[in-house]
């Protein structure tokens, strides 16, 4: 994962020829506890990080939990989010990447109503400005539903579908969306017709 870290900070679309080549990166790498590399800037932690667009130019939106006990990382407490996702772990093998997906997305944090589209690999994220930021290394998928999306984890607060264009509009998305978020937000028309 080393090469995709000199690659140009924020979101990077991918071909699916360097996405299979990414995956196989990720299969090929080693574990090690998420807190044993969460400041260590040699350790590269790839995140599967899903959005959701729903019917009518929606996408889902979400706000993080404020405490350690519901969210593990004190960096984004009570930060809004439009991806789902998280840390890959030991047992989401063979399929690393699918597993991850699977568990975080349908079975921890929300439950999709409706039917939903399987997560398709849309690019890559990267950011430099902040530590939580340093050592995490995003792999932007897009689901679409047809249905609602409905929070199911304590480690957010309250979720939503919004429109994409008020999104698009707010002014004070800088100072409540966390980076990635802020990252994707410019491609969400894009990202939505993927």
């Amino acid at each position: 994962l080393m090469q995709h870290r000199n690659k140009k900070e924020g979101f990077e679309f991918l071909s699916p020829d360097i996405a299979l080549e990414l995956f196989k990166d990720i299969g090929d790498g080693f574990f090690q506890s998420r807190y044993d590399c969460e400041s260590d800037d040699l350790v590269l932690q790839p995140i599967p990080y899903v959005l959701v667009f729903g019917p009518n130019g929606r996408v889902f939106s979400y706000v993080r939990a404020e405490n350690i006990d519901d969210y593990g990382d004190s960096r984004l407490f009570g930060k809004h989010s439009i991806g789902l996702g998280g840390h890959i772990n030991k047992g989401d093998g063979p399929n690393y990447v699918e597993s991850c997906l699977e568990r975080e997305v349908t079975k921890e944090e929300v439950e999709i109503f409706g039917g939903y589209t399987k997560p398709k690999l849309a690019g890559t994220l990267m950011a430099y400005d902040k530590p939580v930021d340093r050592v995490h290394f995003g792999l932007i998928f897009v689901t679409k539903t047809n249905g609602d999306v409905r929070v199911r984890e304590s480690s957010i607060i309250s979720g939503r579908m919004v429109s994409i264009d008020e999104l698009m509009r707010d002014t004070n998305c800088k100072e409540r969306y966390e980076t990635w978020s802020n990252a994707l937000i410019p491609h969400l028309v894009e990202l939505s017709k993927y």
